[in-house]
């Protein structure tokens, strides 16, 4: 069984395809299971699956006076397709970088549904400190986040050292509704988790 399924996504005229993509994502139970394989997940895989509430939790910290907000989706029961992402107005940032929120909900919504007829989900607010804390994030219905010190080595530290992986999203141009996009954090695992 391989680590990740890898499917293929006719593109959408008004995605950009570094913004989102070519792929949906959905990790093996077998690596989700296990800290090493996950651990050995590319990076883009790593923080879009299992762990995009701690490059969510990084990216506010980088950026506290930002307005940026951590938003749980969190699907209805019965689906799957848990995500955080960093929201602000119509900005959101998780392993896509910068995108509309707009667009990127709607964008999870079609692909989900591809998968899982049916599937919709909630969008839930967070307190950030929920973000890193199991025993938190266990106290909200459906929610269980690991800690970054879960994993089998922190990804947080490197992160939050990594500051040239990081650009305010004010340094982008809007026209409109479309974000001008540029990748404003890159999750290169030779920085991240090399030397973990």
């Amino acid at each position: 069984m391989t680590s990740v399924r890898l499917v293929a996504i006719a593109s959408a005229d008004d995605f950009s395809e570094h913004v989102l993509g070519q792929a949906m994502y959905i990790v093996a139970k077998e690596f989700k299971t296990d800290p090493t394989k996950r651990w050995n997940l590319p990076d883009r895989v790593f923080f879009a699956c299992g762990a995009c509430h701690i490059l969510a939790y990084a990216f506010m910290q980088k950026f506290p006076k930002s307005g940026f907000q951590p938003i749980w989706i969190k699907p209805a029961k019965g689906f799957t397709g848990n995500h955080i992402v960093a929201v602000k107005e119509d900005i959101a940032f998780d392993y896509h970088g910068y995108s509309s929120w707009q667009k990127l909900t709607r964008h999870i919504e079609e692909k989900a549904n591809r998968w899982w007829p049916s599937w919709h989900a909630e969008y839930i607010s967070l307190a950030i400190d929920v973000l890193i804390s199991e025993r938190k994030s266990r106290a909200i219905d459906g929610l269980w986040l690991r800690e970054p010190k879960q994993f089998l080595h922190n990804p947080y530290p490197a992160l939050r050292n990594s500051s040239r992986n990081y650009r305010n999203h004010d340094e982008y141009s809007f026209f409109g509704s479309d974000l001008i996009f540029r990748f404003a954090f890159v999750l290169n695992a030779r920085i991240c988790r090399r030397h973990a």
